[in-house]
């Protein structure tokens, strides 16, 4: 069905538009693009920064000829606290007392400083229980990304993490007929998250957040080469863990790939120990493009069926969809919202 809003996602290092349909399992790009998110935007308390991701995100929607101003915006995992959890069925007034118990033992600040999200999974109507997403942003970082939109002439109509954006994607766009534990990485630039999608019924059921991502690439890669932002991210785009390129960036690259897959182990061991799930492959979406070989050296390492989450069969074949071919994982926040 046709889209009414965009979505942009503010992430943090780039923001990411999309306007998009979606038929069926098939999606329809009418417009994407990104640009750099204001520098400090998610540290700094001055309403220059404000105004200059409204600004960027503006130019954005003008370049793209997007006329649309309902919106959909999505914030980094990183910069929220969500847990998966199950809860007996309890009337409103005793569902609403318990979650907010439970917000307050995994929330790192006081309650009434959040702004809190519910979402219900799944209901079960053998056991009465239920399966809740439950999301706590600072409430200044809500009040931030409101004014933002505000700034920018556009009318949010919800704000998301990327997991709670990604959250209806696979029963959206993964076949019905792969029944696979899965677990989902969710490769950031500054902080990254595994969720683990149960087979049976494609449901995630636990995530994890975790400072790890491909700004630790860009650093070591800064420092050790004496090269420049962009140039370290050239390098990792083109050549990564690929053994026979002119320069050889394994001794910076293979470590940190190590850390990463470290924290999949974790992921892998926890479904195992705390859910009896077997995870039987892996598949990373979001910045694995920007590191040439990432997916393979990690499924070697992992010895795990490793790939990367492939929009290519789901989308619409057109202009839109070939310019952006290779970076299609790094938009999946994005289509999640429109779902």
């Amino acid at each position: 069905m046709a889209s009414n809003y965009i979505t942009i996602e503010i992430g943090e290092k780039h923001t990411r538009v999309i306007d998009a349909d979606i038929k069926k399992e098939k999606l329809t790009l009418q417009s994407a693009g990104y640009d750099l998110t204001s520098k400090d935007y998610f540290t700094a308390t001055s309403s220059v920064v404000i105004e200059a991701q409204a600004k960027l995100i503006q130019t954005l929607i003008s370049n793209l000829k997007i006329k649309k101003t309902d919106v959909g915006l999505i914030i980094p995992d990183g910069q929220t606290y969500s847990q998966i959890i199950e809860m007996p069925k309890l009337n409103e007034k005793e569902l609403l007392s318990a979650i907010r118990y439970q917000a307050d033992q995994f929330v790192p600040m006081p309650i009434e400083k959040v702004s809190l999200d519910i979402e219900i999974l799944k209901e079960d109507p053998e056991t009465r229980k239920l399966l809740i997403l439950i999301v706590a942003a600072p409430k200044t970082l809500v009040n931030k990304i409101e004014k933002t939109a505000s700034t920018a002439d556009l009318n949010p109509i919800f704000l998301k993490n990327e997991l709670s954006a990604f959250i209806n994607f696979p029963s959206q766009f993964i076949k019905s007929d792969d029944k696979d534990d899965t677990l989902i990485v969710n490769l950031g630039y500054h902080n990254s998250s595994l969720y683990l999608l149960r087979g049976s019924d494609h449901l995630i059921v636990n995530n994890r957040t975790f400072q790890f991502g491909i700004n630790i690439f860009i650093r070591d890669l800064m420092v050790n080469l004496n090269v420049d932002e962009d140039k370290a991210f050239s390098l990792l785009k083109e050549i990564g863990f690929d053994y026979t390129a002119s320069v050889n960036l394994q001794p910076l690259v293979e470590p940190l790939a190590k850390e990463l897959t470290v924290q999949i182990e974790k992921g892998v061991m926890l479904a195992k120990n705390n859910y009896s799930i077997n995870i039987k492959k892996v598949l990373i979406y979001n910045y694995d493009s920007y590191i040439k070989g990432i997916v393979d050296k990690v499924g070697q390492t992992l010895n795990l069926s490793t790939f990367s989450l492939n929009l290519n069969q789901n989308i619409v074949n057109n202009q839109i969809k070939v310019a952006f071919e290779t970076e299609l994982s790094s938009f999946i926040s994005n289509i999640g919202g429109q779902i």
